[in-house]
Parts: structure tokens; C-alpha cells; sequence
């Protein structure tokens, strides 16, 4: 396994690999993040690995700011363009061209809305897997794209999220700060390409929770109904 780690470590791809099953993908995407340490202490930068058309994601757990500056930005939103023109024009681009990254889902959403298609993103994971953080850079470059007054509307949004994770946060053994619920947001352009508006559509809560745990589990529900909890006062019987 080792020596197909060391072979496959250039490749971005795991379509790539021979045999595809679920070990050779966890051990590839693994053998990406240990090798490609960058600065002191480390920060490993390789976290996004390909899947197709899928972008697979890696929390990090630290910040890894080189990842997602404004040249990052500038370098998949031209890259995006240029994709979508020779789409226009019958040609193929090779995504490989660039690393895969989030950007690169935001700036192809982006340029497939400005020709006039409706865009839809999924963004789904294990607990902890950075679902939430990866929401944010996604919505913050859309509003970069869509230019002035796009920003402040992000940030109303993305302030509505610690209310809504109040509702529907819980610990469980994984990680102490769980998002256990769904939400999908719509994102409305205007013609010239300007965020006009935003909605969280629909909210969909992990009610299971409220009345049980599963197994080796705290025995706590959803953030705010156990901080609710917590505050009632102790009956006697």
C-alpha cells in the first residue's frame, strides 16, 4: 500500500486508481494530506482531492490561509470562464489544468448562473468533516463574484448561522459542536450577475435526537433545548 501511495501522490484523481474501493480511496486521500506539509509548525495543504466531478474535502483542523487567497480566487475564476467559453465554442478544458479546490465549484456555479442555467451545490459529510466551514468559503467567494453589495448580504446570512446551529447543534462522540441538521439556501441573481437576496428555504432538524441518543453518545439533545434544559428548576417530587 505504501508504494502505491508514493506512486499515486501527484495524481488529484481518484478515479485513478486501480483497484477503486473504499480502502484505496481512504488511503490515497490520507497519503495526500501527510506528504504535503507546508511552514512551522506543519499545516498540510493538500486537502481537497478530485472524485470526478466531485470535490473531496479534508478537515484540516488548523487554518490553512494560503489556500484561499485573492490570487487563488482570480486563478479558478479565469480558469472557470475559459472553461465555460470553450463549452460555447464545442471544446473540451481538462479540470486536471488546476488542483481541485472549492473555488473550483464556486467559480464553475458562478459562470454556469451567468449563462442563464440554474446552479445547485451538495454539500454533505461525516460529522466534523468541515461541512459548515466549507458552506462559508463557498458563499463568501459567490459574493466576491457578484460584486457591490454582495458582501454586506453574505455576511447577514452567514451571521443568521449561530442561531440556527443553536437549534440544531448537538455534541455527540465525534465532535463536541455537531451540526444535526439540513438547510438549503437559495442564492437570487440579478441579470448583470449582482446577489440580489437569499433565503434558507428549508431547515430540517434531526428530531430524533430530541428524545433519545444513540449509544456511547452524551446524553445531551440539540444545543439550545438542553441550555433550555438545564435552566428549569428541580422538582420535588
Amino acid at each position: 500500500m505504501a508504494s502505491m501511495e508514493e506512486a499515486l501522490l501527484d495524481c488529484e484523481d481518484v478515479a485513478a486508481l486501480d483497484p477503486l474501493d473504499e480502502n484505496a480511496v481512504v488511503s490515497f486521500i490520507g497519503a495526500r494530506y501527510r506528504e504535503a506539509p507546508v511552514g512551522q509548525p506543519p499545516k498540510h495543504h493538500l486537502i481537497y482531492t478530485r472524485a470526478g466531478p466531485v470535490i473531496v474535502a479534508l478537515n484540516p483542523l488548523s487554518p490553512v490561509q494560503d489556500l484561499y487567497t485573492p490570487a487563488q480566487r482570480e486563478l479558478y475564476s479565469k480558469a472557470a470562464s475559459e472553461r465555460a467559453k470553450a463549452e460555447k465554442e464545442s471544446r473540451v478544458i481538462d479540470d486536471s489544468d488546476l488542483p481541485p479546490h472549492v473555488y473550483e465549484v464556486s467559480s464553475k456555479t458562478y459562470c454556469g448562473m451567468r449563462d442563464g442555467r440554474s446552479q445547485a451545490v451538495v454539500i454533505n459529510g461525516e460529522s466534523g468533516a468541515g461541512k459548515t466551514e466549507t458552506a462559508k468559503i463557498l458563499l463568501q467567494d459567490l459574493s466576491e463574484k457578484a460584486g457591490d453589495g454582495a458582501d454586506d448580504l453574505a455576511l447577514r446570512l452567514l451571521a443568521s448561522s449561530p442561531v440556527l446551529e443553536a437549534f440544531g447543534n448537538a455534541k455527540t462522540a465525534r465532535n463536541d459542536n455537531s451540526s444535526r441538521f439540513g438547510k438549503l439556501i437559495k442564492l437570487h441573481f440579478s441579470p448583470t450577475g449582482g446577489l440580489s437576496h437569499a433565503t434558507v428555504a428549508h431547515y430540517l432538524l434531526e428530531k430524533s435526537r430530541v428524545v433519545s441518543q444513540q449509544e456511547r453518545e452524551p446524553l445531551r439533545t440539540h444545543t439550545l433545548t438542553q441550555a433550555l434544559i438545564l435552566t428549569l428548576p428541580l422538582t420535588q417530587p
